[in-house]
Order: structure tokens, then C-alpha cells, then sequence
């Protein structure tokens, strides 16, 4: 009779060392992917973060298309731009500038992120030739 329980009392150390050495590391890891793949999308996918919008602009000779960026006031714009020619990108009632190069590839040649902190109509402009590309159009809530 006594030799019954210890036996009971084994398995039920043994059931629990199989929780303490498995189950709780295996937990600890899902998590830990789960976390990283949430963290990895966020930093991927600047669209999927709130109050954020992406747009891609392509500038060819003197014109940039889309011509106008519309986005609430206390939004991020992700500027996803291409170009066929060297340009100072700058937005300057802003404070935002930016170079960049024509790169070559399939994709765009800069990502630039612009906090949209006032209300207002701010010109796109190139920087090297002074030419007015576009415009940045920031609403109140």
C-alpha cells in the first residue's frame, strides 16, 4: 500500500517537471515569435501603425506625381519617393529636406517619414533648381 503512493507521488512530480521543463519554455518562445513577428510587421509596414499614411511619389523632370499629399494634423507621412534625376527634396516651411539620387532600382529611391505637426499648405519643393513640385497639405482634426 505504501509503495502504491509513492509511485502516484512520482508520476505526479514527474507530470509536473514535463509542465516546469516543456510546457513553460515552449510558452516563453511562442510568445517571444509572436512579439517579434508583431514588431517586425510595425517596422515593415509604417501603415499598419496608427495615425499613419503611406504615399509613393514619383518625381520625373520638373513634376512630381501625386502633385498634392493630403494628411491630418499629428499624422506621419511615409514619403516613399522616386526620381529620375539627382533632387533636394524639401518641404521648407516644415523644417524638412532631403537628398537623394536615383538609385536604379525597382523600388523607391528614398523613404522619408514627415510629422505633420501644424495645419496648412506647405510647397514641395526641389532645393537645386527652386522648382515648386507639389504641395503638402496638412488638415485640422
Amino acid at each position: 500500500m505504501f509503495g502504491y503512493g509513492l509511485r502516484e507521488a512520482q508520476r505526479t512530480m514527474s507530470r509536473r517537471w514535463v509542465v516546469v521543463l516543456v510546457v513553460v519554455p515552449l510558452a516563453l518562445w511562442l510568445s517571444c515569435i509572436l512579439f517579434l513577428g508583431a514588431l517586425y510587421l510595425s517596422l515593415r509596414y509604417p501603415a499598419l501603425r496608427p495615425n499613419a499614411e503611406e504615399f509613393d511619389l514619383a518625381s520625373e523632370g520638373s513634376e512630381m506625381a501625386p502633385s498634392k499629399v493630403t494628411i491630418e494634423e499629428g499624422d506621419t507621412a511615409y514619403l516613399r519617393i522616386s526620381t529620375d534625376h539627382p533632387l533636394e527634396f524639401r518641404i521648407a516651411s516644415m523644417g524638412f529636406e532631403g537628398e537623394l539620387e536615383p538609385l536604379g532600382t525597382d523600388g523607391p529611391d528614398a523613404v522619408w517619414d514627415v510629422k505633420a505637426d501644424r495645419a496648412g499648405h506647405f510647397d514641395i519643393e526641389d532645393g537645386r533648381s527652386g522648382t515648386k513640385l507639389g504641395v503638402f497639405v496638412v488638415t485640422s482634426e
